[in-house]
């Protein structure tokens, strides 16, 4: 070997070594310039609530009652959420062991002993949390959603739950609303809480090194705000039912319409922000299904359908009725009809699909819920619960405004609703035959049978309705957010239907979780929880 070849190969040895000593050197330079960065902070506060409905609320009550400084950021105009525009039942529970059973009997194997006794535990305060700051409301026993014949498959799904509704002065049932300014006027006795509306949060900012999260990044008035979380973040934004491109990415791809009957604002962004810092995700598939529903291109979100005639059916484009019309899609869990895709004649046979009636179900009332009943509260609906249309009696008004078509004669009803006129006349007879004969033999309705043959005749495109989705961050009995492996994102909660704990079965607690998880996050936040999973997390994921 000659010796320019060696004097070659030390020289290249030798510069590598060199070049990697300064470029090491530079590295590390720069990692230290980004794990201690001069931070500008244009607000601070022990703890930052992301979201300001039940659960965001409950969080920054509890905190601020521990001491802490609260900033609460809502990038709508006005708070509530989902809560505020709920029915308003919060259910509680006096026997926490026998409620863990029925969590993890319900859980799927997806619940943990830690996670559904510190559930139960914690929801068996919400009656006298609720009590201690002012709220009045009446309480009822109720059975539990999975009570009777669910036994059999599920045996420990039992519990005496009891429901909680808010008293109101003039004695008609509470609603969500009403929860909801019980728990705004809680948020406004607190010293030091401070509410930040028309600010949407839209990133986290998190140390490189520790992946700590210090804080936010927030727009207000066009302008960036970054604000400092000295104890943590507290993510409480809700879902992402709003979000037409996450539904078809995590739940359901048809073409079909999906609309929230709730607030329309719950666009998964706190789902993107977690993710941003290395949030492990869980439940994203599960959703709960609302009513029938109508959707007015006018309006943010969608009613209710609830007709008070029974001469009514539902039908597809074809004309043909596909379901049973005295069911709804209300917290179903089978596969909805009008998501079927027929693989020979490749397309969706049920999208879109209609509402059909005739001039006696016009005049019975409203064809949306609107009315307080004994278990039907109003409000329970956004564009209701905000005052965005009064429904007429008679539907007149939405027959005036065009959403409500109309035609003389079954046949002019179809073509005003683009529906097959000859398929439509068919199915009507038909569904006339099963009025005369009282059995409903095509799919065996149990509401009563009214003969659909009183003209004119009306018809209204339907949507299907999504109360909620439970997907999100995935969080510990703390309610601290983790990362895939089970380890705590430090500085990082969650709480609401933001990341639920509720899998595929929903036992009809919601606004049970805003209190529940609320206080979970609330007093962990302020409190210095050691380890990578936290003092109190379990040793395995929940």
């Amino acid at each position: 070997m000659s010796s320019s070849s060696v004097s070659r190969r030390n020289f290249v040895r030798n510069s590598l070594a060199i070049g990697g000593t300064v470029a090491a050197g530079a590295i590390a330079a720069e990692a230290a310039t980004i794990a201690k960065p001069a931070q500008h902070w244009d607000k601070e506060a022990d703890v930052v609530v992301v979201g300001y409905g039940g659960a965001g609320a409950v969080t920054a009550i509890t905190a601020s009652e521990a001491g802490a400084s609260v900033i609460i950021l809502e990038k709508h105009s006005e708070p509530g959420g989902n809560t505020g525009c709920s029915t308003g039942n919060v259910r509680a529970h006096t026997n926490p062991a026998q409620h863990a059973d029925f969590l993890m009997a319900i859980g799927l194997g997806e619940t943990s002993p830690e996670m559904a006794h510190t559930w139960a535990d914690t929801a068996a305060q919400v009656e006298p949390w609720m009590r201690s700051h002012g709220a009045k409301f009446v309480v009822n026993k109720v059975n539990a959603r999975f009570k009777g014949a669910f036994k059999d498959t599920f045996p420990n799904a039992e519990t005496t739950d009891l429901n909680i509704t808010m008293a109101r002065d003039d004695k008609q049932l509470g609603s969500g609303k009403d929860l909801f300014e019980f728990l705004s006027a809680a948020v406004k006795k607190c010293r030091n809480v401070e509410v930040m509306l028309e600010t949407p949060a839209y990133r986290l900012i998190q140390d490189p090194v520790s992946k700590h999260i210090l804080g936010v990044r927030a727009k207000n008035g066009g302008k960036e705000l970054r604000i400092r979380a000295r104890k943590g973040v507290v993510l409480s934004l809700g879902g992402f039912q709003a979000n037409r491109q996450m539904m078809a990415d995590h739940v359901q791809q048809a073409p079909c319409r999906i609309v929230p009957a709730g607030t329309p604002h719950n666009t998964g962004d706190g789902i993107k922000m977690a993710l941003e810092v290395g949030a492990d995700l869980w439940h994203m598939e599960n959703v709960e299904w609302g009513m029938f529903e109508f959707k007015p291109a006018e309006l943010p979100a969608a009613f209710w359908i609830d007709p008070r005639g029974r001469s009514h059916i539902v039908v597809n484009k074809d004309g043909s009725r596909f379901l049973d019309e005295s069911t709804t899609y209300n917290h179903a869990k089978k596969p909805l009809e009008v998501f079927l895709f027929d693989e020979k004649k490749n397309r969706f046979p049920n999208n879109p699909w209609f509402l059909v009636f005739d001039e006696k179900a016009r005049k019975a009332g409203p064809v949306i819920m609107v009315n307080r009943g004994a278990v039907t509260a109003p409000f329970s609906t956004w564009n209701l619960s905000h005052a965005l249309h009064a429904w007429s009696a008679d539907n007149s008004k939405e027959i005036e405004l065009g959403w409500i078509k109309k035609g003389d004669t079954i046949e002019d009803l179809a073509k005003a609703l683009a529906i097959d006129p000859a398929g439509l006349r068919k199915q009507i007879d038909t569904y006339n035959q099963s009025v005369n004969s009282g059995k409903d033999e095509a799919f065996q309705r149990t509401a009563p049978l009214a003969a659909l043959d009183q003209g004119p005749f009306y018809g209204m495109e339907l949507a299907v309705s999504i109360i909620n989705t439970e997907g999100g961050p995935r969080r510990n009995i703390n309610g601290q957010i983790l990362n895939p492996f089970g380890e705590v994102i430090p500085g990082l909660y969650g709480a609401g239907e933001f990341g639920s704990m509720f899998s595929l079965l929903f036992p009809g607690g919601h606004l049970t979780e805003c209190f529940v998880s609320g206080m979970l996050a609330g007093r962990s936040v302020i409190k210095k929880l050691g380890g990578s999973r936290g003092i109190h997390a379990p040793e395995s994921q929940p």
